[in-house]
């Protein structure tokens, strides 16, 4: 039997579909490594739930990614991320997750993205300091 790969006509996910953070809220926000903060938007748990196989695996996505860039360093570093809802295809109703920043974070202007299902949201300005 062949294999078939699947290969979208577009190449690229409906912008549409990206999380979204509320920039208003966080407008230069300073934070501290470690510090813990609520971040606000929508469609922080994707589109999908993911995917599974029977009862052989699962392979969950609804659940936001938060992801850190430093704009001197180019260092990239991942947030833990808790308290999130896992209701997929939120459209424009509002959700929060706590965001736990790591406690070696590299100071500085750093560029802060929420992915979902592999989609990522526009980077909020951060500046780490503390």
């Amino acid at each position: 039997m062949p294999a078939y790969v699947y290969t979208p006509s577009n190449g690229a996910a409906d912008p549409a579909w990206a999380p979204a953070v509320n920039a208003d809220a966080l407008r230069r926000l300073h934070v501290a490594p470690g510090q813990t903060v609520t971040l606000t938007g929508t469609q922080f748990s994707g589109r999908t739930q993911g995917s599974n196989y029977g009862d052989d695996g699962d392979s969950a996505t609804n659940f936001p990614l938060v992801r850190i860039t430093n704009q001197q360093t180019g260092r990239v570093e991942y947030a833990r991320t808790s308290g999130f809802t896992t209701r997929v295809a939120s459209g424009s109703a509002p959700v929060t997750t706590q965001v736990t920043l790591p406690a070696d974070l590299d100071r500085g202007n750093a560029d802060l993205v929420v992915v979902a299902n592999g989609i990522a949201s526009k980077p909020v300005k951060i500046l780490v300091s503390r």
